[in-house]
């Protein structure tokens, strides 16, 4: 029972994953605002409903055939999309003035409805460019998780880390780790994304799991080589700053204090750590 517990409590993360997105991308770009989350939920929602309803009108399908072969479901870049608009019209109407009659309406409360009519005309655009979209999204997916995953995950390793420097790494996760693969389970839930694929259950899943290594190991263990690498005069100072970033990555997974360290002084050795990495 408490194992079922933790499985449902935790697949209701990866299941909301997109709302969760759109949420936290509204939030990032207004200051953390609480109406440009509202705004953010209410501009998924109709944008979602929007394109479920308008696209078997443009495709010419059956909406059960549109919802079988997912090509109405945007996943987590829907999420990024709603939040995108609640952010942009938060900042651009949050101190709008409206006539007298309508002045309940003006300032921070416009946002939500600005954003949802909004989202009801980016559901419609949806409705036409997203099919194909989605279709090679899900053709790359499957390319990725099922028929050469070495490559594609090599491939991904070395891009991850290429970007540190540029601090771009972030952008270029959400695909493999929301994105990629598909997994349906007893309940009929379905799971997109390396992540969310192996907390539902799914055995092919878990290719990222090999990035943990470093981030426990590997990089940990490299701070404690140049703790002890550093002239006797320093060791004490730089034990201090290695300890602590070797503990962060160990228990964070962030690494980036350590790579910071020989990124720029070694940039061979970092492009080796890239490939290592991958």
């Amino acid at each position: 029972m408490v194992s079922h517990v933790m499985a449902e409590a935790g697949g209701s993360v990866f299941a909301n994953m997109p709302l969760i997105f759109a949420i936290g991308v509204a939030l990032g770009f207004t200051n953390n605002d609480g109406v440009s989350a509202l705004a953010a939920v209410v501009a998924y929602g109709i944008m979602v409903k929007t394109l479920s309803v308008v696209a078997p009108l443009v495709l010419h399908l059956p909406a059960a055939e549109i919802e079988a072969k997912h090509l109405a479901d945007t996943g987590v870049l829907g999420g990024i999309i709603a939040g995108s608009i609640a952010a942009y019209m938060f900042n651009r109407f949050y101190r709008i003035k409206l006539p007298e009659y309508l002045g309940f309406f003006a300032g921070k409360r416009f946002v939500p409805i600005i954003s949802g009519l909004t989202a009801i005309f980016t559901g419609v655009v949806l409705s036409f460019i997203w099919p194909p979209i989605g279709t090679a999204i899900q053709g790359f997916s499957q390319w990725a998780a099922y028929q050469n995953p070495v490559v594609a995950f090599g491939i991904y390793g070395v891009v991850e880390r290429a970007l540190v420097p540029f601090g771009l790494n972030h952008i270029w996760n959400v695909p493999f780790q929301m994105q990629i693969g598909e997994f349906t389970n007893a309940a009929g839930q379905v799971f997109h994304g390396d992540i969310p694929r192996y907390m539902a259950g799914d055995p092919t899943a878990g290719k990222l799991s090999g990035g943990f290594l470093f981030k426990m190991y590997g990089l940990p263990a490299a701070a404690i080589a140049i703790w002890h690498s550093a002239k006797p005069e320093n060791r004490a100072k730089v034990g201090g700053i290695m300890i602590s970033a070797a503990l962060t990555s160990f228990l964070t997974g962030i690494t980036e204090p350590i790579e910071f360290l020989f990124m720029f002084v070694a940039p061979i050795l970092f492009v080796i750590h890239a490939i290592l990495r991958a």
